[in-house]
C-alpha cells in the first residue's frame, strides 16, 4: 500500500481546507459589496406596492445588473483562484511522488492542468452531477437572481413596505442577519466554491497520474476520518480502482475525499509506512496508521460516536454483528455505489443481524 502517499495526502487535505476558507472569504467581500449596492437601490423605493408594469420591470433589470456585475467581478477572481490552485496541486503532487519513489515522473503543463479542471465533469451526486465547472458555477449563482427578483415581486404583490423587503433580503437583527435571502446565497456559494475547488485539486492530481500511468496503475480512495464524512465516502474508503476509473471526488457537495496513487510494485517499497489525519469522539486532531480504512478506524471509537455517525442500528451491527470492517463497508453500497437500506443489508448478512440482536 502507498501509505506514505496517504499520509502526505491526508496532511495536505487539512491545508487545502484552510485554503478553501481563504478563497471563500474573498467571495464574502464581493457579496458584501453587492448587498450594500442592492439595499441602497431598494431603500430608495417609497412603496413597493406601487411597483407595477414598467416601473417593476425597470427595477428588476437594475437589480439584475447589480448582481450580474458583482458575480462577474467575483467570477474573474474565481477563475484566477482555480488556475492558481490547479498549477499548485499539480506541482505538489509531483513533489510527493518524487519524495517516495525514484522515477522520472512528468509534470503536466499549466495549460494541461487547467484544461483538466474545466473539461472533466464533476462526479457529484444529484442534479449537479456531470456538469462542467463553469456551468456548475453559473447555476449556483443564478439561484440568487431568482431569489432576489422573486422577493421583490412578492413584496409588490403583497403590499409590503420597503423596510419589510429589505429585512427579507438582509435578514433580521434578532437572528443576526442569518435568516435573509442574501445569507442563503452566502451559504450556497460557500458550498459551491468548496466543491469546485475540490474538483480542481482532484483533476489536477488526476492529470499528473494520467501522464505517469506506467508508474501509477491504480488509485486508492481516501476518506477523511471524522464524524462528518458521508456514507458514500466512508464506504469507499481504502478501495482501489484502476487509474481514472471509478468514483472520483468530489462525490457530493462539500466533499473532502481524495484519491492517492498506488505505485507500480517496483516502486512501492519506498512508500510504505505513514499516517493519516483523523478527528474522533474527543474532537481532537490525531494521526493514525495510514492503512486504516474508515470503518476500521470507526471501530476504535466509542459506541456513542459510532452511533452518531451510523445511527443506532448500524452502530450495533458494526459492534455486535461479528463481521469485519471490510465486510461492513461492502454492505453499505450496491455495485452502482448507491446506499443500501437496512433491509437490503439484512438480506445479504442475516446472521450478522441476528448476532447483533437487530
Amino acid at each position: 500500500m502507498s501509505d506514505l502517499l496517504t499520509e502526505i495526502a491526508s496532511r495536505h487535505a487539512v491545508h487545502l481546507e484552510g485554503l478553501k476558507t481563504g478563497y471563500v472569504r474573498e467571495f464574502e467581500r464581493f457579496l458584501k459589496a453587492m448587498q450594500d449596492d442592492l439595499i441602497g437601490q431598494l431603500s430608495r423605493i417609497d412603496d413597493p406596492s406601487n411597483l407595477t408594469g414598467r416601473r417593476l420591470n425597470r427595477l428588476l433589470e437594475a437589480v439584475r445588473e447589480t448582481l450580474r456585475a458583482g458575480f462577474a467581478d467575483y467570477g474573474a477572481v474565481w477563475r484566477e483562484q482555480i488556475e492558481a490552485l490547479a498549477r499548485y496541486e499539480g506541482e505538489f503532487t509531483l513533489r510527493a511522488l518524487d519524495r517516495v519513489a525514484d522515477a522520472q515522473f512528468v509534470l503536466p503543463t499549466p495549460v494541461q492542468l487547467i484544461t483538466a479542471a474545466f473539461t472533466q465533469p464533476l462526479h457529484v451526486e444529484g442534479v449537479d452531477g456531470g456538469k462542467l465547472l463553469e456551468p456548475f458555477y453559473r447555476d449556483w449563482t443564478s439561484k440568487t437572481f431568482d431569489r432576489v427578483t422573486g422577493a421583490i415581486r412578492l413584496a409588490s404583490a403583497q403590499g409590503q413596505s420597503t423596510p419589510e423587503l429589505v429585512r427579507r433580503l438582509r435578514g433580521t437583527r434578532a437572528a443576526r442577519f442569518k435568516d435573509g435571502i442574501l445569507q442563503q446565497t452566502r451559504r450556497d456559494v460557500t458550498l459551491m466554491a468548496r466543491t469546485a475547488l475540490q474538483h480542481v485539486a482532484s483533476q489536477a492530481r488526476a492529470e499528473v497520474y494520467r501522464q505517469n500511468k506506467k508508474y501509477i496503475p491504480k488509485e486508492k480512495f481516501v476518506a477523511v476520518l471524522d464524524g462528518r464524512t458521508s456514507v458514500l465516502c466512508r464506504s469507499l474508503s481504502d478501495r482501489e480502482f484502476s487509474q481514472g476509473e471509478g468514483p472520483i471526488p468530489p462525490l457530493h457537495i462539500a466533499c473532502r475525499s481524495v484519491r492517492v496513487p498506488v505505485l507500480d510494485n517496483r516502486l512501492r517499497a519506498l512508500s510504505d509506512g505513514g499516517e493519516q489525519f483523523s478527528r474522533g469522539a474527543d474532537g481532537k486532531p490525531k494521526f493514525v496508521d495510514a492503512d486504516l480504512s474508515y470503518y476500521e478506524w470507526l471501530k476504535t471509537q466509542p459506541a456513542s460516536f459510532q452511533d452518531s455517525v451510523l445511527g443506532q442500528t448500524r452502530g450495533r451491527l458494526l459492534r455486535g454483528g461479528g463481521i469485519s470492517a471490510t465486510r461492513f463497508s461492502e454492505l453499505q453500497l450496491d455495485k452502482n455505489f448507491r446506499a443500501l437500506t437496512l433491509d437490503q443489508m439484512r438480506e445479504l448478512e442475516p446472521v450478522a443481524f441476528e448476532r447483533a440482536g437487530i
